[in-house]
């Protein structure tokens, strides 16, 4: 996988590494930026924005490259890979002692920040579920018949395994491997290896602009493989 990496100049490490992957995602960088330096700037912590490129197409880079701010750090996957690879490589790119992922898609609302830092103190990460959410009937059957059956074959009761919208501890998220998909068992990733998480409702928004790149037919197959391996790790 060959990997790009165009990174502003350095400045002292932040608190916050905000960690978010982008395929073809054009017309939301530039709203996406401008919300959250508005709410990071409410935070009044030191902080860095990491967009992720994960291969885009139409155009996303040419919108990073136009953020023109020391507190962006864009990278740029050539080749699209995932967002499990988008994440870690944004992960492992981050310098703050917490990270924050979130989608790029603005279904995420950078308001829902504010409550994850209140949440964090005491546990190595905060996982989220989406309440009440805006994307079509279809999708939301699926993935709630999918945490039904990942908490029934694991032994979890994890309510959103695919929200992305997440804080960790730095040292904590860094030392779990994240294989293709497996972004969505992180919260059982954690578990097995004894770290101590939360759950917590945020607001989630319908999508304005693009298309969701989520092709369900192979999302099924490949988590249906996936949840087994989770399974036997778990056990071991």
């Amino acid at each position: 996988m060959n990997i790009k990496s165009e990174v502003s100049p350095v400045y002292e490490s932040p608190l916050l590494s905000i960690v978010i992957p982008v395929f073809n995602e054009k017309e939301n960088i530039q709203p996406l930026y401008e919300e959250l330096k508005t709410e990071l700037e409410k935070i009044n912590k030191t902080y860095e924005i990491i967009f992720v490129d994960d291969g885009s197409n139409d155009g996303t880079k040419d919108e990073l490259l136009k953020l023109n701010d020391i507190t962006v750090k864009p990278i740029f996957i050539e080749k699209n890979s995932g967002i499990s690879a988008a994440l870690e490589k944004g992960f492992a790119s981050s310098s703050g002692k917490l990270i924050i992922s979130m989608d790029g898609d603005l279904q995420n609302d950078p308001r829902d920040i504010h409550r994850l830092l209140q949440e964090i103190d005491g546990y190595d990460a905060v996982v989220t579920w989406r309440r009440k959410r805006k994307d079509n009937f279809i999708r939301r059957v699926l993935s709630k018949t999918g945490n039904l059956l990942r908490n029934l074959i694991i032994g979890e009761s994890i309510k959103d395994s695919s929200s992305t919208m997440r804080i960790y501890q730095s040292s904590v998220i860094k030392k779990i491997h994240l294989s293709n998909g497996m972004h969505r068992f992180i919260p059982t990733l954690l578990r097995i290896e004894g770290y101590k998480i939360k759950e917590v409702p945020i607001n989630h928004r319908p999508r304005k602009c693009g298309k969701s790149k989520i092709n369900l037919f192979k999302r099924i197959l490949k988590t249906s493989r996936d949840v087994f391996i989770v399974r036997k790790l778990r056990k071991k």
